[in-house]
């Protein structure tokens, strides 16, 4: 990372980062170019592991690509704030980011995927919030394993 100054590695704040995040995008290897996906998204977090959990109608493109590249990278940011300093001709931005890359795959025990949908409803709804389990049939659910991955903050 060029900018070292913001970059963040203690692994606690990189997890309050990526809780403020609404979208987390995957760009997944095509031919001729990288197919990009806006996700909802779920974490789980485990020892020193991490899986970024999504879900989808039971058909589409990004399942095929899956198949075919097994990897993907991913980006997520937040805390958007221009600051703009008409006198001087200056304007900036705070933002926080996560990107990484890691292995995909489908998640098929149901087990398994009700965690997966469970973690995703906890990330946007801290709250608390049952889903109806007669979804876990009609979804499907993948995850990314995080093998690498940066965080960085500019306040």
């Amino acid at each position: 990372m060029r900018r070292s100054d913001r970059e963040i590695t203690d692994i606690s704040r990189i997890l309050e980062v990526i809780a403020q995040c609404q979208v987390c995008r995957l760009a997944i290897p095509a031919d001729p170019v990288p197919y990009i996906l806006p996700l909802n998204f779920g974490v789980l977090a485990r020892d020193q592991a991490l899986d970024l959990v999504f879900h989808g109608a039971l058909e589409g493109t990004k399942y095929q690509l899956i198949q075919s590249a097994g990897k993907a990278s991913f980006e997520m940011d937040c805390g958007h704030t221009l600051h703009s300093d008409v006198q001087r001709g200056y304007c900036t931005m705070s933002f926080a980011s996560v990107i990484g890359s890691g292995p995909l795959s489908i998640i098929h025990d149901e087990a398994s995927k009700a965690q997966a949908l469970q973690a995703l409803c906890d990330h946007y709804h801290p709250q608390g919030f049952t889903y109806n389990p007669a979804a876990i049939s009609r979804t499907k659910v993948f995850k990314l394993t995080v093998e690498t991955m940066t965080c960085k903050v500019k306040e």
